[in-house]
């Protein structure tokens, strides 16, 4: 291994000559054994490679050119680099003390392809190190190297300009034999008297001979001469030295020198650092200093800055003008004292305004609008100012917060700014330096007329003659051009307007021609139709599109007005990766389209789009539709696009403009050759030699790296690999060794037994782990490369709010997770570190977490608060982050100690700060600490205020600032009126949706504050119908072939319908097409291509697959449309060759592959994982199990059944196994991968997903469903966890479709995004309505990542279009699972669009880092009301997050009702029962009966409304508190603005005294009875179904008298006795059917039960009656003696007590009662079973004492239940037994009572 950083060289060669020949000084290595082995010496600044013989050394700071010339003119070239192992050598020589942080290399553009780079000397650019990102921009012509002291980057490669001040290194292709570098050899001379040989001097570096040395005879020394490097200059306070004197020729000091007294200092008759006062800054006298050695010598003092001082408007002091006027030339000076210049200007009248500048020096101007000014803002630029004189590397001074800013639009390089200004507004405009210039400079402000009207015109026609007018400007009535008067005449005919060619894609249009004088149509224009295509060599050579486009072909075209896109045929010739790269100088846009979704209407569209941005620039970006995918960050400013194609289907990419731009461009298309193969290899074992073979593409086919031939030889070994060091976790590995060249295994390493724990001090001396934390010590500790996980156990002592508080010494990132016992093992901790050392790019992350955490502590470390269980045991795991897939490591320390979570204030008796008093104390609840102490306020004090929240100004409003005090919580609001009113804030106001059949209406225009329309109003309002377009096109919103099904040659056809997907109809419908038929040839047909032999197999339509063989033979044949059926399970073998290629790529057309309730196991191709199809046409799939066996995927589209699917439908399918995507970048993993117009109907995901490559994303069913298609009764129970990607439960993205009666039971993990349901709806890019419906998710949803992580129980974002058609509608909804991330919701985390919720419930706890929401976190929407409803939903979960709320978090303009939360929300920051924070609301009927406790702000309905809202209905019967004495709360909502709330009660008590409904139990379900309070809410109490009837006795014996008839006893399921008022018996003779009221002789009775009021159903019974004449009569009582003398009892009854006699003996007290939680806040309850009881009652409460105590009955004698669904909180348990007598419960005592904490 190559050794780090050698020795430097540094002596000089007198220096070396006295060292004998044998001894070496320590700064030298060149003659050492050191240094033999090395391939590249280091010394100083520069380097020798003794490979290739180059030499480098490091520049002088210069410019490009400065430096380029130094290295010509010594002989060398800046280096160029053509390995990495040169790269090191160019960054360890550019990385020394002296060099810039990157120095400059060799490489530079090409003056003819600025695209292309070339090396200085010529030579090919085979090697690149970019950094990311880089190259970036064509003004950077040069390049340079990074040192390796960055911490990303280092040694990487940067484009930069020509003019920067840096070193370089400069290469030599032989060594320069450097003199500082010289060493003596064979040296035998020490002394002219002795004699002897001088020595031979060689290279330090080459080793190569400079000069031989010469033999001194025995004699006297030579004249002293002065040894010149033992001089020592005397400086101001040092002494200096005058050298020794030496024999030249031996070195041997004659004479010692003298030491020279220090000169002293010599003062500088200039002070250093003297600054002018001036207006923004103080000044400074000045240091002074010494001349000579430039020490300071007394520090110089500050002068007070200056007072603006005025006269005529402009400070004398600094030149600063208030008050400027237009038209008016303002001539000032700019000094060094003062680089900046104000202009105060109040705009007159409202409209455009032009600043412009007039410098010869290079000079930057800024406008500022009023609120952004003050001093500050020129104090703050002259600090940079300074500082950029000072040092030229400091960054360049640039003034903070401005409005528009220019440096060289005006007159020479000064600054020019047009702005649209505000009447009565004032503004700033700031003439200064571009750098650090200054000098003589003039303003001008003038109106820009950018508004005009015509007065006085007369003209109408030339031919009448008139005035034409004059042209008057609107903002400064001056006339801006006087009209003239035209005599009668002819007209003068303007140029053509409206003109446009006609071309491929619309009709063209003549012109239309007007008098230029009077403005008179003298010339009406005609349409031109347009072009049809016409193609030479597959090129159009009308509009240039491009049909079947090849590979690595550079196709050179252009764009113009009339064609402004550009369309290029692709069809992809095997499936694999593709990039389509653009290149122009213009700004460009590229979109890519399957063929389904592309045909001229596309273009056509969006060529409308573009001619109208054309003449309105504030129309709408020209953006084509349906696209698959787009992009615009190629090359310089063109497209490139990066996808996985599919063999033999067709796509089309269009290049064209990001908005009005056109220009020449190229597009290449090119394979990625992401998989490839070796042919032809031969080479097996260097020592017999061999070739290496070719790297061959298995999609193009491609040779991309030719083999080479090695003759026999040696091997070569290569580094270790796979070597791990042991820790108390992980075996240790010594390593292995491959050869380079053969990869024959040369070393096979040897496990090291991993180390056990040795604690000391409850540290373990092998790995750190920490045991027995104890609370508030300091622990240290630390992560490593070897080991990056650190473990830290903690057992709590009490139930109480713990922080784990981490502390890194140094900048680094580190993450952080807790457990508890349950959920926590070393095994775990173990496959997370086989993980990491196995994979590249390997993130360690634990979905199991009880919390974590990954910067709330400091430097980079991470801190986790939760509320911990007496006697639990947790363990905290600290982890590196790995941010951008680079990891971090170092020391940090851990305190456990108490949060604080709970406070309250003690001792505070401050009523206001006027009376005075002491502030309080704040007192932890949890540890009784005072956590900060109160102050004393002196009677008649000032409030303390602080700014708690602004209020921008608008166009009729000033700004407001809010203030409170901190210490009596008094409020103030200060009005701006300084600083003037605001802007317009102009909105669509009256806007009329239009629909399917009837136009709509965009609105006016208007500012949403004052009412005043925009004078930029659209100038067409009109939304046309849906259904409106012009004749002969095509619609873009229709489909136009839905339900099309391809004709084969078994079964017709359909050319499919026109269909709408707004309104669901359809608007034309299609034909037939007949079924094609076979026509066999030499026994293969010429139409399909099936075998007529296994045509001839099929029976009934179906061919019977019963063995893989015949699935193979099925496959081959499938485009004969024949149906294929499975008759047995199939497995594939490993390995599959398929030499037909088969697996993975025939598509199903028109056909039903039925599974039959079979599975196929294990489908792969040649070891890789496929799905059974590429695509399924107009087919069904049915009853089929896909099961996975070798679990590992290869290939991008993990796909089960098919990658893509269009009108096809789904049903009963299924997948099982196990999905490991591990290091798949952009991974997709999905049933069908993506669907149109399909339909999935009771279809099942069991396989368990994972994936820990870059992106990817995960789905239950499918990925990206589009078209109408409707998913329904499907579920997912598989565990999906992407480490770096999304993954949803049923969908990823959803276009126009339905899902309905879903349902998630798996746990969802995302990197960024996790949804139970589906990730996003699309709303913009397909118009449509999509609704899921009746949908719950019941597992656990969890996103992690570090930026926008967002989990959601159902919908985790909705991206739509207020001006589209088409919404997201979702209902009946249900969120059961606990939902964790940043942006949480138990519903949708985010909707963009037109959006209904209705009738939607969360149960889950919902828990934040940032904002989380029951029902919807976010709702974006700047525009009307109408657009956005909620409506009808109810929150019952906990909600915990910076920003919280019971319903929506945060949003704009909606309208909600009916809704109700009754979970508690705790919050850091804005906590809110049904709303946190929004504007512009809507409410109606909304109740909250959660307890709201938050930081900042808690609101029983919203924490703060910014206002323009109105409530109705509101009703709060929670406990509303703070964690904060300065917070805000308020009951019902708190706002700085006047909200309006009506029929409203802040303290809210619920009366349920209306019955609003039953739902009767029956003897199988519950059943409940429903109240409701005034208020609209309601309470349900539950009716138990019935679970036993129980008669007292079955069998009598009759002995001739009358038997009274027995009693019935009815049991709920609650173990309650159901009493007699619900239920009537009958009693009948079985035989008769007569009704009895006793027996009176002996047969069969039945006894029918049958229930009323609050129950429903029959229960019917037997009892029988035997003769028995001859023996004494029975005991008729019930329960009476029978003739065998026992006591007659009920069957559920075995004791002869009865119910009112004394000695009944009562069940006795329940002993050994334990409780245990579980992870689903479920409590566990075990006891000692009793003998001869019916069952026992658990009655459990949150009180001490049992008040409002739940009891649940358990009818059966077990010893063991489940408490579930319990809220986070301790209860109190207790236990008793109780048996059932003649009917009657008998119970015994309840157990000692037991705690249990169920936390969140």
């Amino acid at each position: 291994m190559r050794k780090k950083w050698t020795r430097f060289l540094s002596m000089s060669l007198s220096l070396a000559m006295i060292l004998s020949n044998n001894i070496m000084p320590a700064t030298t290595y060149a003659d050492t054994n050191d240094n033999e082995s090395e391939t590249v010496i280091y010394a100083d600044d520069m380097a020798y490679d003794k490979t290739t013989g180059h030499f480098y050394k490091l520049s002088s700071v210069g410019t490009y050119e400065q430096v380029n010339t130094e290295a010509k003119e010594s002989g060398g070239y800046l280096a160029c680099i053509s390995s990495a192992e040169e790269n090191e050598i160019v960054t360890k020589v550019a990385s020394v003390e002296r060099a810039s942080a990157s120095s400059y290399i060799g490489l530079i553009r090409n003056a003819e392809n600025l695209q292309e780079w070339l090396w200085a000397d010529g030579s090919e650019v085979s090697y690149t190190n970019w950094n990311q990102g880089e190259p970036n921009s064509i003004n950077e012509t040069v390049a340079e190297i990074y040192d390796s002291k960055r911490n990303t980057g280092a040694g990487k490669w940067n484009d930069c300009t020509i003019t920067l001040n840096s070193t370089g290194v400069i290469e030599y292709n032989s060594c320069i034999h450097p003199e500082s570098q010289y060493v003596v050899k064979n040296k035998t001379l020490v002394d002219c008297e002795q004699g002897g040989y001088t020595g031979d001097v060689y290279c330090g570096f080459c080793n190569e001979k400079i000069s031989d040395g010469e033999e001194i005879e025995a004699r006297g020394h030579s004249e002293a001469v002065l040894d010149e490097s033992t001089v020592k200059e005397a400086t101001c306070t040092e002494t200096g030295y005058s050298g020794d004197k030496i024999c030249p020729v031996c070195d041997k000091v004659l004479e010692q020198g003298k030491v020279l007294k220090a000169n002293g200092h010599k003062e500088a008759e200039q002070v250093r650092n003297a600054k002018k006062s001036s207006c923004y800054q103080k000044g400074y006298t000045g240091d002074k200093y010494c001349e000579v050695c430039d020490e300071t010598l007394q520090e110089g003092k500050a002068i007070p800055k200056l007072e603006h001082e005025y006269e005529n408007d402009v400070c004398k002091n600094c030149g600063r003008v208030n008050n400027a006027q237009v038209d008016v030339t303002y001539s000032l000076t700019k000094t060094i004292d003062c680089p900046y210049t104000v202009f105060q200007f109040t705009a007159p009248e409202s409209g455009g305004y032009t600043f412009t500048g007039d410098s010869e020096w290079d000079s930057y101007g800024y406008l500022y609008k009023a609120d952004k000014f003050n001093d500050s803002v020129i104090s703050a630029g002259m600090e940079m100012y300074y500082a950029r004189l000072k040092d030229n590397n400091a960054s360049t001074p640039r003034l903070k917060d401005y409005w528009i800013s220019d440096d060289d639009s005006g007159i020479g390089p000064a600054p020019k700014i047009t702005a649209e200004l505000t009447k009565g507004e004032t503004y700033y405009f700031v003439f200064g330096p571009y750098i650090t210039e200054y000098g003589d400079f003039k303003l001008t402000i003038t109106c820009a007329h950018t508004k005009t009207h015509v007065e006085g015109r007369t003209l109408e026609s030339c031919e009448q003659g008139g005035y034409t007018g004059d042209v008057v400007c609107d903002i400064c009535g001056k006339v801006i051009e006087n009209g003239t008067t035209v005599e009668p005449s002819e007209h003068t005919p303007g140029d053509l307007e409206n003109a446009r060619e006609n071309s491929c894609y619309l009709d063209g249009y003549t012109g239309d021609k007007y008098c230029t004088v009077c403005n008179t149509q003298l010339q009406q224009g005609e349409v031109i139709p347009k072009l049809e295509h016409e193609y030479e060599d597959d090129v159009c050579k009308n509009c240039g599109r491009v049909n079947n486009a090849q590979l690595d072909i550079t196709y050179t075209s252009k764009t113009t007005k009339d064609y402004p896109y550009t369309v290029f045929q692709f069809t992809a010739p095997e499936s694999g990766r593709y990039t389509f790269t653009g290149d122009s100088d213009w700004d460009s846009y590229g979109y890519l389209y399957r063929a389904d979704k592309f045909n001229d209407s596309v273009i056509s569209a969006g060529m409308e789009m573009y001619y109208a941005r054309l003449k309105d620039n504030n129309a709408s970006r020209p953006q084509l539709k349906n696209y698959w995918i787009g992009n615009d960050g190629g090359n310089n400013l063109a497209p490139k696009i990066n996808v996985e194609l599919t063999k033999g289907e067709t796509y089309y990419f269009v290049f064209g403009p990001y908005s009005t731009e056109y220009g020449d461009f190229k597009l290449t298309i090119t394979c990625v050759h992401t998989k490839t193969h070796v042919e032809g290899r031969t080479l097996e074992n260097c020592e017999q030699g061999g070739y290496t073979g070719d790297v061959v593409c298995d999609t193009c086919g491609k040779v991309i790296e030719n083999g080479t031939t090695v003759e026999p030889s040696e091997h070569t070994p290569g580094d270790l690999e796979n070597a791990r060091v042991n820790s108390c976790y992980l075996d240790g590995y010594t390593g292995d060794k491959h050869c380079t060249v053969c990869n024959m295994q040369l070393q096979q390493g040897e496990v090291i037994p991993k180390f056990e724990h040795e604690y000391e001090n409850d540290v373990c001396k092998n790995c750190g782990r920490i045991r027995n934390v104890q609370k508030n010590k300091v622990y240290d500790t630390q992560i490593t490369k070897d080991l990056p996980i650190q473990v830290i156990e903690y057992t709590a002592d009490k139930d109480e709010y713990v922080s784990f508080y981490c502390s890194n010494k140094t900048g680094w990132d580190s993450y952080g997770f807790l457990f508890d016992s349950e959920n926590y093992s070393d095994e775990m901790i173990r496959n997370e570190l086989d993980k990491f050392f196995d994979e590249d790019e390997y993130k360690i992350r634990f979905n199991n977490a009880l919390d974590s955490d990954d910067d709330g502590g400091n430097n980079g470390a991470p801190q986790v608060e939760y509320e911990l269980t007496k006697g639990e045991k947790y363990y905290f795991v600290v982890v590196p982050y790995g941010y951008n897939d680079e990891y971090e490591y170092g020391e940090f320390t851990i305190t456990v100690g108490c949060a604080h979570y709970n406070i309250h204030v003690e001792n505070k008796t401050i009523n206001s700060c006027e009376e005075g008093g002491y502030t309080g104390d704040i007192i932890c609840d949890d540890c009784g600490e005072t956590v900060e102490e109160g102050v004393t306020i002196e009677p008649h004090s000032e409030h303390s205020y602080y700014e708690y929240n602004r209020k921008d100004a608008t166009c009729n409003e000033y700004a407001k600032t809010y203030y409170r005090c901190r210490y009596c919580n008094a409020k103030k609001t200060e009005i701006d009126t300084n600083a003037g009113y605001g802007s317009h804030k102009y909105e669509f106001v009256g806007s009329i949706e239009a629909t399917c059949t009837t136009d709509g209406y965009l609105g006016d225009y208007k500012c949403i504050y004052c009412g005043e329309e925009s004078e930029n109003q659209p100038t067409n309002k009109i939304i046309k119908a849906y259904h409106d377009y012009p004749e002969g096109s095509r619609n873009q919103y229709f489909i136009y072939d839905y339900n099309m099904v391809k004709a084969t040659c078994e079964k017709d056809g359909y050319t499919g319908d026109v269909y709408c997907p707004i309104c669901k109809e359809t608007i034309e419908k299609g034909k037939v097409i007949n079924k094609l038929g076979h026509s066999f040839k030499d026994g293969v047909c010429e139409e399909c291509g099936a075998e007529e032999e296994f045509v001839k197999q099929q029976k009934d339509g179906y061919f019977e697959i019963t063995t893989f063989e015949d699935l193979i033979l099925y496959l081959k044949n499938i485009y004969s449309g024949i149906n294929g059926k499975l008759m047995s399970d199939i497995t594939f073998p490993e390995n599959y060759e398929d030499e037909d290629d088969l697996i993975g790529n025939v598509n199903a057309v028109n056909i039903i592959f039925d599974g039959n309730g079979h599975s196929i196991s294990g489908i792969n191709q040649r070891g890789e994982n496929r799905p059974l199809f590429n695509f399924v046409y107009s087919s069904e799939i049915k009853n089929i199990n896909i099961k996975y066996v070798n679990e590992n995927f290869t290939s991008g589209m993990a796909a089960d059944i098919a990658i893509g699917a269009k009108n096809s439908v789904f049903r009963n399918c299924s997948v099982s196994g196990n999905k490991n995507l591990n290091n798949l970048n952009d991974c997709l993993s999905a049933m069908v991968c993506f669907a149109d117009n399909c339909k999935f109907i009771g279809c099942t995901n069991n396989a368990n997903v994972t994936g820990t490559g870059s992106g990817g994303t995960a789905a239950g069913i499918a990925y990206i469903i589009t078209e109408n298609t409707i998913v329904e009764d499907c579920v997912n129970n598989g565990k999906l966890s992407m480490q770096n990607g999304m993954a949803a439960g049923i969908a990823v993205n959803v276009y126009s479709s339905t899902i309905k009666n879903c349902i998630n039971n798996g746990s969802i993990n995302g990197y960024n995004i996790a949804s139970g349901i589906v990730i996003d709806v699309q709303g913009e890019l397909i118009p449509g309505t999509t609704e899921i419906s009746g949908c719950i998710n019941k597992g656990r949803i969890e996103a992690n990542s570090y930026y926008d992580h967002y989990a959601s129980g159902i919908c985790s974002k909705y991206k739509g279009n207020f001006d589209s058609p088409g919404k997201l509608i979702i209902s009946n909804c249900v969120n059961e699972g606990y939902v964790k991330g940043g942006t949480v919701a138990g519903i949708i985390c985010e909707a963009n669009g037109k959006l209904e919720i209705t009738s939607c419930e969360n149960n889950g706890n919902i828990d934040g880092d940032d904002s989380a929401a029951g029902i919807c976190e976010y709702i974006n929407n700047a525009q009307n009301h109408n657009k956005i409803k909620i409506s009808n939903c109810k929150n019952n979960g906990d909600i915990s997050a910076e920003s919280a709320a019971g319903i929506v978090d945060y949003g704009y303009y909606f309208d909600i009702n009916n809704c109700i939360n009754n979970g508690n929300i705790l919050s850091d920051r804005y906590g809110g029962g049904i709303l946190a924070y929004v504007y512009g609301v809507n409410g109606s009927e909304l109740i909250n009966n959660g307890d709201i406790n938050a930081y900042e702000y808690a609101g029983g309905i919203c924490a703060y409304d910014e206002g323009k809202s109105t409530y109705d209905k509101l009703y709060n019967s929670g406990k509303i508190d703070t964690r904060n004495i300065a917070a805000d709360k308020n009951s019902l909502v708190n706002s700085d603005e006047e909200i309006n709330v009506t029929n409203s009660e802040e303290k809210h008590v619920h009366n349920y005294d209306s019955e609003a409904n039953i739902i009767k139990a029956t003897l199988e379900a519950d059943g409940y009875r429903e109240f409701k309070c005034y208020c609209g809410d309601s309470k349900k109490i539950a009716i138990s179904r019935i679970d036993s009837v129980n008669i007292s006795n079955e069998k009598y014996e009759y002995t001739g008298n009358s038997i009274a008839l027995p009693t019935v006893t009815v049991t709920d399921a609650a173990g309650e006795i159901v009493s007699d008022q619900y239920y009537t018996v009958t009693f009948k003779n079985k035989t008769t059917g007569a009704a009895v009221t006793e027996i009176k002789d002996a047969g069969t009775y039945e006894v029918i039960v049958t229930f009323n009021t609050l129950y429903e159903g029959e229960v019917a019974k037997e009892i029988t009656v035997v003769n028995n004449s001859g023996t004494t009569p029975a005991d008729t009582t019930p329960g009476g003696t029978n003739n065998s003398g026992t006591t007659n009892v009920s069957n559920s009854d075995t004791t002869n007590k009865t119910d009112n006699d004394n000695s009944v003996t009562k069940p006795g007290k329940v002993k050994k009662v334990t409780t245990k939680v579980n992870k689903k806040k479920s409590v566990i309850i075990k006891w000692r079973k009793q003998k001869a009881v019916t069952g026992y009652q658990i009655r459990y409460s949150v009180n001490k004492k049992m008040k409002k105590a739940k009891i649940k009955t358990i009818t059966k004698n077990n010893a063991k239940t489940v408490l579930k669904k319990l809220k986070p909180g301790k209860y109190f348990v207790q236990i008793r037994a109780y048996k059932v007598v003649n009917g009657k419960k008998v119970a015994g005592k309840w157990s000692s009572k037991k705690v249990v904490k169920v936390s969140k």
